[in-house]
């Protein structure tokens, strides 16, 4: 025979709290890992677009005059100024950071805005690693649509009162 002391807490309640606060944690994880997931996502259709040429631009082939190692862990990351004229006037472009090496002096095809000449896109390098990033967005925010809603429905459920007929 088990006692009931008074002001004590049955099993079932210390067990219900117990799951209530690891679901309110998991929901805590879902939104983060959603967050995350449209973080990464918005930052791949962000770099997805700087290799898309501009809409009513020209296009003009620039030559690398310096490549530098960005990260020098394995895989290396570089970066490249690559020299292009506008109405005989030199202008220089910085490549978005990528994992191929563009040698001094090769020729890469580039894309500018008429009204704003200094801003160019390098439209050869189609090489980006701007999938990754928005495949990771969407999975991490599939999962985390899926873990929040189940996790969700468990905190209502146990929070839900119960009701006998008597």
């Amino acid at each position: 025979m088990s006692e009931h002391v008074a002001g004590s807490e049955s099993e079932a309640t210390v067990q219900s709290r117990s799951m209530g606060a690891f679901y309110a944690s998991a929901l805590l994880f879902a939104v983060a890992l959603g967050l995350t997931g449209s973080l990464y996502l918005v930052r791949g259709l962000h770099e997805r677009s700087s290799f898309e040429p501009y809409a009513g631009g020209r296009t003009v082939i620039g030559r690398v005059v310096a490549t530098q190692a960005v990260l020098e862990t394995s895989p290396r990351t570089w970066s490249s100024l690559i020299k292009y004229e506008v109405g005989g006037h030199p202008l220089y472009m910085k490549t978005l950071d990528t994992p191929e090496y563009l040698a001094v002096g090769s020729l890469q095809v580039l894309s500018y805005d008429p009204k704003n000449p200094q801003a160019a896109r390098d439209i050869s390098q189609r090489r980006g690693q701007w999938g990754e990033p928005i495949e990771f967005g969407i999975v991490a925010d599939c999962v985390a649509i899926a873990l929040g809603a189940m996790m969700a429905t468990r905190l209502l459920k146990l929070r839900a009162p119960t009701y006998s007929m008597v």
